[in-house]
Protein backbone atom coordinates (compact mmCIF):
# COMPACT_ATOMS: atom_id res chain seq x y z
CA UNK A 1 0.00 0.00 0.00
CA UNK A 2 1.20 3.34 -0.54
CA UNK A 3 1.23 4.91 3.07
CA UNK A 4 3.94 1.78 3.40
CA UNK A 5 5.70 2.77 0.38
CA UNK A 6 5.83 5.75 1.88
CA UNK A 7 7.47 4.70 4.96
CA UNK A 8 10.20 2.30 3.28
CA UNK A 9 11.21 5.74 1.27
CA UNK A 10 11.54 7.55 4.39
CA UNK A 11 13.56 5.34 6.46
CA UNK A 12 15.13 4.93 3.58
CA UNK A 13 16.71 8.50 3.37
CA UNK A 14 16.45 8.86 7.17
CA UNK A 15 19.06 5.85 6.80
CA UNK A 16 21.28 7.91 4.51
CA UNK A 17 21.08 10.88 6.47
CA UNK A 18 21.86 8.90 9.55
CA UNK A 19 25.00 7.53 7.85
CA UNK A 20 26.09 11.19 6.28
CA UNK A 21 29.86 11.51 7.87
CA UNK A 22 29.58 15.21 7.19
CA UNK A 23 26.53 15.45 9.55
CA UNK A 24 27.01 17.41 13.27
CA UNK A 25 27.43 13.68 14.60
CA UNK A 26 29.81 12.46 12.20
CA UNK A 27 27.44 9.93 11.51
CA UNK A 28 25.19 6.81 12.90
CA UNK A 29 25.78 3.82 11.49
CA UNK A 30 23.53 2.10 14.58
CA UNK A 31 20.95 4.06 13.29
CA UNK A 32 21.32 4.32 9.77
CA UNK A 33 21.23 0.41 9.45
CA UNK A 34 17.83 0.63 12.10
CA UNK A 35 16.18 2.61 9.17
CA UNK A 36 17.29 1.01 6.53
CA UNK A 37 16.21 -2.70 7.85
CA UNK A 38 12.80 -1.22 8.51
CA UNK A 39 13.24 -0.06 4.53
CA UNK A 40 14.32 -3.33 3.23
CA UNK A 41 11.62 -5.13 5.45
CA UNK A 42 8.65 -2.85 3.84
CA UNK A 43 10.81 -2.49 0.38
CA UNK A 44 10.50 -7.02 0.29
CA UNK A 45 7.41 -7.18 1.73
CA UNK A 46 5.50 -4.92 -0.87
CA UNK A 47 7.66 -4.37 -4.00
CA UNK A 48 8.92 -8.22 -4.32
CA UNK A 49 12.63 -9.61 -3.46
CA UNK A 50 13.86 -8.66 -7.00
CA UNK A 51 12.89 -4.80 -6.95
CA UNK A 52 15.51 -2.13 -7.75
CA UNK A 53 14.71 -0.27 -4.76
CA UNK A 54 15.32 -3.46 -2.60
CA UNK A 55 19.18 -3.20 -4.25
CA UNK A 56 19.01 0.42 -3.36
CA UNK A 57 18.78 -0.57 0.23
CA UNK A 58 21.04 -3.14 0.66
CA UNK A 59 23.60 -1.35 -1.23
CA UNK A 60 23.36 1.77 1.41
CA UNK A 61 23.13 -1.30 4.19
CA UNK A 62 26.07 -2.88 2.81
CA UNK A 63 28.29 0.46 2.77
CA UNK A 64 27.25 1.33 6.25
CA UNK A 65 28.48 -2.06 7.80
CA UNK A 66 31.82 -1.79 5.77
CA UNK A 67 32.58 1.73 6.82
CA UNK A 68 30.87 1.92 10.37
CA UNK A 69 30.64 -1.62 11.53
CA UNK A 70 34.00 -2.84 10.24
CA UNK A 71 32.13 -5.81 9.38
CA UNK A 72 33.27 -7.09 6.02
CA UNK A 73 31.63 -10.45 5.76
CA UNK A 74 28.07 -8.60 6.06
CA UNK A 75 28.54 -5.61 3.92
CA UNK A 76 29.63 -8.58 1.19
CA UNK A 77 26.74 -10.59 1.97
CA UNK A 78 24.40 -7.39 1.14
CA UNK A 79 26.29 -5.92 -1.58
CA UNK A 80 26.36 -9.25 -3.27
CA UNK A 81 22.36 -9.79 -2.78
CA UNK A 82 22.03 -6.40 -4.50
CA UNK A 83 24.62 -7.36 -7.52
CA UNK A 84 22.31 -10.22 -8.20
CA UNK A 85 19.38 -7.97 -8.13
CA UNK A 86 20.91 -5.23 -10.49
CA UNK A 87 22.05 -7.84 -13.01
CA UNK A 88 18.42 -9.33 -13.03
CA UNK A 89 16.98 -6.18 -13.98
CA UNK A 90 19.84 -4.61 -15.98
CA UNK A 91 19.13 -3.86 -19.69
CA UNK A 92 22.61 -3.93 -20.35
CA UNK A 93 24.23 -6.98 -21.96
CA UNK A 94 27.37 -6.57 -19.84
CA UNK A 95 28.30 -5.61 -16.97
CA UNK A 96 30.87 -2.51 -17.95
CA UNK A 97 27.76 -1.09 -19.56
CA UNK A 98 25.30 -0.42 -16.68
CA UNK A 99 26.13 2.12 -14.09
CA UNK A 100 24.45 0.24 -11.03
CA UNK A 101 26.09 -3.13 -11.52
CA UNK A 102 29.32 -1.22 -12.20
CA UNK A 103 29.18 1.01 -8.90
CA UNK A 104 27.68 -2.28 -6.84
CA UNK A 105 31.13 -4.03 -8.40
CA UNK A 106 33.64 -1.44 -7.57
CA UNK A 107 31.98 -1.22 -3.95
CA UNK A 108 32.46 -5.41 -3.42
CA UNK A 109 35.90 -4.51 -4.82
CA UNK A 110 36.84 -1.96 -2.15
CA UNK A 111 35.47 -4.13 0.63
CA UNK A 112 37.37 -7.07 -0.57
CA UNK A 113 40.56 -5.01 -0.50
CA UNK A 114 39.90 -3.59 2.81
CA UNK A 115 39.57 -7.22 3.95
CA UNK A 116 43.69 -7.81 2.81
CA UNK A 117 45.05 -4.81 4.81
CA UNK A 118 46.40 -5.49 8.01
CA UNK A 119 45.06 -3.06 9.83
CA UNK A 120 41.60 -3.53 8.96
CA UNK A 121 42.05 -7.44 9.72
CA UNK A 122 43.06 -6.27 13.21
CA UNK A 123 40.07 -3.70 14.00
CA UNK A 124 37.83 -6.49 12.54
CA UNK A 125 38.93 -9.04 15.32
CA UNK A 126 38.67 -6.46 18.34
Amino acid sequence: DLESLTAAAIHHQLGLVDADPSSDEGGDGTLALMNFEIALTLRKRLLGETHLNVAKTLTAMGVVKHVFKKDPAAALTDLREALIIYRTNSEFENDEDDPEVKKILKNISLVQKDMKKPSFQSSAEH
